[in-house]
């Protein structure tokens, strides 16, 4: 079975590596190797969203109220919390005249 000088002391290698990843093939990759899924233009960007202007917030509203959206779709689509779309939304229904205060603000 273990003739050999170089066979027992293979055997020894393995028994005191055993449990460890030490004898693992390690495979360097290049970047050309991996396939890129989203465009650069399309990530994610990291980091706080700067202020919703008016017509975000018309779209926001218009989009929950008449079309038909889901909160949380809605929110996630335009980066903000779903509070901040049941916020908006809230006021909307509360104060008929919102979306045109919104949009009178947006026309100055």
């Amino acid at each position: 079975m273990l003739k050999t000088k170089e066979d027992i002391t293979a055997v020894a290698k393995l028994i005191r590596q055993r449990g460890t990843w030490v004898e693992c093939v390690k495979v360097k990759y290049t970047p050309d190797d991996f396939d890129e899924q989203v465009p650069i233009g399309l990530r994610r960007r990291t980091g706080k969203r700067p202020p919703m202007n008016t017509a975000e917030k018309i779209r926001v509203c218009h989009q929950v109220l008449v079309e038909h959206d889901f909160q949380t779709d809605v929110a996630r689509e335009h980066r903000i919390s779903n509070a901040t779309v049941s916020m908006l939304v809230k006021k909307a229904v509360k104060n008929r005249h919102f979306l045109h205060e919104l949009i009178q603000i947006k026309k100055y």
